[in-house]
This record gives structure tokens, sequence and C-alpha cells, in this order.
């Protein structure tokens, strides 16, 4: 088994362990980014038990899909500046212009 298949399986058990706590306030860090599709929506499913049950979710997340379809507020930081603040079809698309600016050289 390489060392990338090791990693990622290791924080899938971490996750997994860690969303079985009785917490109020979740802090994920790209957790989304490992394992398959299969995983991923168990993930997401899990998330949304936790929403319903008033729980807080704090994602840090390059997956604009999820940041899109699963959190109703984003902060977009770039580097120490907060760049957009709000819903996260407008937070998501201001980090969307940026990197099509970037991209440019502008």
């Amino acid at each position: 088994m390489s060392w990338d298949n090791t990693s990622g399986m290791a924080v899938r058990l971490a996750f997994s362990i860690a969303i079985q706590t009785e917490a109020d306030i979740f802090l994920v860090d790209e957790a989304l980014a490992v394992g398959d599709m299969e995983f991923q929506e168990k993930c997401l499913d899990r998330f949304r038990e936790f929403r319903k049950e008033k729980k807080s979710i704090i994602l840090a997340s390059h997956n604009l899909d999820v940041v899109r379809s699963f959190c109703e507020n984003t902060l977009y930081l770039a580097g120490e500046e907060a760049r957009a603040f709000g819903s996260s079809q407008e937070a998501t698309y201001q980090y969307v212009e940026d990197m099509k600016t970037t991209a440019l050289g502008r």
C-alpha cells in the first residue's frame, strides 16, 4: 500500500471518529478532499444531520461545489486578507473573479 493510500485512510478514520463526538461546533479542514465519492457523500449526510441538530460546522475548503451547496455563509480569505464574506454564492463568485484576474496577470 502506498503512503498516499495509508495517509488518506488515516485521515478518513480520524474524521469518522471525530464526527461521532457530541460537540456543538465542528471545525473541518479539507476533510472531503480525501476518500471516494461514497465517503464524501456520507460525510455530507452527517453534516446535514448536524445542521438539523442546530450544530455549527466551520468548513475550510477549496471545493467550490461543496461550499456552494452546503454552506450558508462563506468567508473568502486571500492570504491574511478577508476578500469577501456573505452568501456562499457571492463569496465564491468573488474568488473565481480573483482567480481569473490572477491568471490574466492583472
